[in-house]
């Protein structure tokens, strides 16, 4: 007969103890069941107690007497509780405690403690894993969500990702805003500096043949004077869109359309730095030097604007109206630039983003930068004077432009004429305006602080937006000004043109359609992956544009069939024999 030894077993069933026995097979496996339906029910009823007793998410170690284990996606703090995983972890199996937390690639905790896990800025970045701080980062990257390059690596804007400076000369080539501020630099310079050289180049017939051609195609594409307006109404709408790429910066977009928004800010931003790989030749490059460079730089050109008009007015006094008025155009034109930038750089000093604690405080523009310091408020009192700079201050300009308007306001608010076409053609001629024209000659003579209106929708929707700290708010908040500016336009028809104004309605509309797709996927009513998304931001930046180039064509046409075609001159190349 079939024997079986069970030796000194000791089984946890209602404290069942069993000695060295010695039966058959058949009577020891009923009794084995028998010890182990009770093993399983005091398991159950013990389980149960947990789960009742100190909640769902505990359970308990076979054989265990106490709630110890923290079900699945769930994990145990240091106080012995169980807590849910917060996103961006992997909790898939039972026992999960929070120095063994697995974050997920893209995502940063800063320490073995912490219980918040942030989603980091640059895709690529970050690691995961079981790791914390600067050990998740990967290679080139440090810092607070690893959005710090390391030295001898620097912050690739339109890539957004950090790259070995071996690559910066690459990096900045292969950007297209360079190349295209290149193209119209060298246009310009080439038309200044090398016009006649080139003539005397090429002859008298190719030059006479170059000209004839040049005057039908300017017969053919001639722009209507309301094209510069137009122009300057398109690249504000383009410098406010361009900066949601930091105003909007944790709002989650379409790809394509980042990388738009990303190109749109280096072409109108004029922040020269932010393309060229500073950090290599300056390491510790950051959101100071910045903020000094976009300050003072602009004085120097400033100075150097007022040096060229006092030796230009040394030299020929009777042109003096000329050179004032053509200086303090490009004065005006360089602050009326300006004024985004700085609005943006300024109130972002004071934009911080606190994490799980007060000690963990960095500037959201530049994470290398802790805010809780005495030289970052150094900084902030700076910031503010320099609000106040006539040269693009988000304070200083639009007081400038008042008290400016406010000083002829009689001849720019009321010229002589009995209709509108007589009062603009009669303040044109006016000797003392022409120097301030840029900030008047736009708009009707009732709307002639419309500038002034301008610089605050254009402060309101960059960066003043960076003061507030809820992301959401922010989407309504530039949904509200938008809705401001659409409804101002609408009543007051600022500009004398009537094409001007309905191109400005489209693009605060385009910008408003921003905003709005914006607060969407903040509330989680679209995903940022859907076509209807991508297409609905992409309309919202090129609206303005695409209008503006119907108008333009459009005026072209009606000019080339009223006006007769050139006639070819020849001398303009007769100066070169």
């Amino acid at each position: 007969q079939d024997t079986f030894n069970f030796s000194n077993a000791t089984v946890f069933a209602d404290t069942v103890s069993i000695g060295l026995v010695s039966m058959g097979c058949t009577q020891l496996q009923q009794r084995v069941n028998l010890i182990l339906t009770s093993i399983e029910r005091e398991r159950a009823r013990y389980c149960l107690k947990c789960s009742s007793e100190k909640g769902s998410a505990y359970s308990s170690r076979e054989g265990g007497s106490d709630c110890g284990l923290c079900l699945k996606d769930n994990y145990m703090d240091n106080d012995g509780n169980c807590q849910e995983c917060p996103d961006g972890t992997v909790c898939d199996r039972t026992g999960s405690t929070l120095g063994q937390l697995v974050v997920e690639e893209d995502w940063f905790r800063f320490a073995a403690e912490s219980t918040e896990v942030y989603p980091c800025p640059y895709e690529g970045h970050c690691k995961g894993g079981n790791l914390t701080a600067d050990a998740s980062c990967k290679e080139g990257t440090k810092g607070p969500l690893c959005a710090v390059c390391a030295h001898n690596w620097f912050l690739d804007d339109g890539a957004k990702v950090c790259k070995n400076c071996d690559e910066a000369t690459a990096s900045f080539l292969e950007n297209p805003a360079v190349w295209i501020l290149l193209f119209f630099l060298g246009m310009c310079l080439g038309i200044v500096a090398l016009r006649k050289r080139l003539a005397r180049w090429l002859g008298p017939r190719a030059v006479n043949w170059i000209q004839e051609k040049q005057l039908r195609w300017a017969h053919l594409f001639r722009v209507g004077e309301s094209f510069p307006e137009q122009t300057k109404v398109l690249f504000s709408t383009w410098q406010i869109i361009g900066f949601t790429s930091l105003t909007l910066k944790d709002v989650v977009m379409p790809k394509a359309f980042t990388r738009v928004v990303i190109f749109l800010n280096e072409l109108t931003s004029f922040d020269f730095i932010s393309v060229i790989p500073v950090e290599c030749s300056y390491p510790g490059y950051n959101a100071y030097n910045k903020l000094l460079s976009l300050t003072i730089g602009p004085v120097c050109v400033a100075v150097l604007l007022g040096a060229a008009f006092l030796i230009q007015w040394h030299r020929k006094p009777e042109r003096k109206a000329e050179f004032e008025q053509r200086y303090f155009s490009i004065f005006l034109l360089l602050a009326y630039i300006l004024l985004t930038t700085m609005s943006v750089v300024l109130f972002g000093i004071f934009d911080c983003d606190e994490f799980d604690t007060k000690d963990r405080t960095f500037l959201a523009s530049d994470y290398s930068v802790t805010c809780n310091t005495a030289e970052h408020t150094g900084y902030k009192v700076y910031a503010v004077i320099s609000m106040l700079s006539p040269l693009g201050g988000p304070v200083g300009f639009p007081l400038m432009a008042f008290a400016l308007l406010w000083s002829f306001r009689r001849d720019i608010a009321s010229p002589e004429g009995r209709t509108l076409q007589s009062q603009i053609r009669h303040r044109r001629k006016n000797e003392q305006l022409k120097p301030l024209s840029f900030l008047f000659d736009p708009f009707t003579p009732s709307n002639c602080y419309a500038v002034c209106i301008d610089c605050l929708r254009r402060i309101g929707l960059t960066g003043f937006l960076t003061c507030i700290p809820d992301v959401g708010l922010r989407c309504t908040t530039g949904v509200l000004v938008a809705m401001l500016a659409i409804s101002e336009k609408l009543a007051s028809r600022p500009y004398h043109d009537s094409l001007t104004n309905s191109i400005a309605v489209s693009c605060d509309m385009g910008i408003f359609g921003v905003f709005l797709v914006a607060s969407l996927l903040v509330s989680g009513g679209a995903d940022a992956d859907s076509a209807w998304v991508s297409l609905a931001l992409l309309a919202s930046v090129f609206i303005g544009a695409g209008l503006v180039t119907l108008v333009q064509v459009r005026e072209s046409r009606r000019l080339a069939s009223i006006l007769p075609p050139p006639e070819t001159k020849i001398e303009w190349a007769a100066n070169y024999n």
